[in-house]
């Protein structure tokens, strides 16, 4: 009030309300679902855009989204490569982020993660993104490959000529979906000297459909065939394959035995002896499955005075083959015609069996 020419200068302050804004955008991955494995981690790339128009903080979280096939978190671990992030206005950054989820997760199921970028500035503006996973099957089972507390692996079992062996597997599938588990078997023979058996056999068994911690018992059976020598070994490598993917390998190794026997054949002989003595003709049989020297012994009963000459060394026999033996046989002064006796003959190796 006054004069005229009397004014009072008027002075404003205008300041520019802040306005917060978030975008929020997937780079990585690009398809979804992300088939991804369990146990390791997996690389999410974000990007974080600030579209108000001033400096904003923003911090980064997560949610696991629960259905029917998930009702509980896992486990699953999130590490963020840098949180809270400071950004400008109008600028981009993008934010590697690792997931790993667990070996507990279902396979074949989607697992949906929630990402949410939150300005600190206020916490009423958010924006958010989902990521789908996929968890591919965990093909783990447990294996107990030992019989009676120690481990068939590496381990050597005698079998006689013919025989055969089993071992009982037991195996609990500790994977995150129904499997199936089969026992490969390879095997490799190592004969010795002139050794040429074939129906060398080993055998694993199956076992389809295995529930999530489920244990089902399989086999695994070796035989030797029965022309087999002593001494001569079959390897057998097991695979334990789960739907083609192997999970457990193990092996051992079956030996033939020594098993003695011999034979003795007079077919070629002539048994009529003249009074003054004759040579006989007798054929020895290995019918073992080593190479062994005969040892013979010979006698006669039915009279007394008989005499046999001295035996010959015979060599080394192989299996399967024979040698002939030559006996120098005089009967005694008061051998009739006519009136028989036996000739007894014993055939063994040098510890006796046989």
């Amino acid at each position: 009030s006054g004069g005229a020419g009397d004014y009072s200068p008027l002075t404003l302050s205008v300041e520019v309300l802040q306005i917060h804004r978030a975008g929020l955008e997937v780079n990585s991955p690009t398809n979804q679902p992300h088939v991804v494995d369990v146990g390791k981690e997996n690389l999410v790339v974000l990007r974080l855009e600030n579209s108000g128009n001033g400096d904003d903080s923003y911090s980064l979280s997560y949610e696991l989204g629960l259905n029917e096939n998930i009702s509980s978190d896992p486990g699953m671990e999130v590490l963020f490569s840098i949180n809270p992030v400071e950004l400008g206005a109008g600028s981009l950054r993008t934010i590697p982020v690792s997931v790993t989820l667990p070996e507990n997760t279902p396979a074949r199921v989607p697992v949906t993660v929630r990402f949410t970028m939150t300005s600190e500035g206020n916490r009423s503006v958010s924006d958010y993104k989902e990521v789908v996973f996929e968890v591919r099957q965990d093909h783990r089972w447990e294996i107990d490959a030992s019989v009676m507390g120690v481990g068939i692996n590496g381990s050597t079992h005698m079998l006689s000529p013919g025989g055969s062996i089993e071992f009982g597997i037991n195996a609990t599938n500790t994977g995150n979906l129904v499997d199936d588990l089969m026992l490969q078997v390879q095997t490799k023979t190592i004969l010795v000297g002139s050794d040429q058996s074939l129906e060398w056999v080993a055998n694993g068994s199956s076992a389809e459909n295995v529930s999530v911690n489920g244990t089902v018992s399989l086999s695994i059976s070796a035989s030797s065939p029965e022309d087999s020598w002593n001494g001569s070994i079959m390897e057998v490598n097991v695979t334990a394959l789960a739907r083609g993917i192997p999970v457990y390998t193990f092996g051992f190794f079956v030996e033939v035995t020594h098993t003695p026997g011999w034979g003795v054949s007079s077919t070629m002989a002539d048994l009529e002896i003249d009074p003054e003595g004759s040579e006989v003709e007798l054929e020895i049989i290995q019918r073992g499955n080593a190479p062994t020297i005969p040892f013979v012994s010979v006698y006669v009963t039915g009279q007394t005075g008989w005499e046999i000459g001295e035996l010959p060394d015979l060599g080394v026999v192989q299996p399967g083959q024979s040698v002939p033996l030559f006996l120098n046989v005089t009967p005694s002064d008061s051998a009739t015609h006519g009136r028989t006796v036996e000739l007894h003959l014993r055939v063994r190796e040098g510890d006796s069996s046989g």
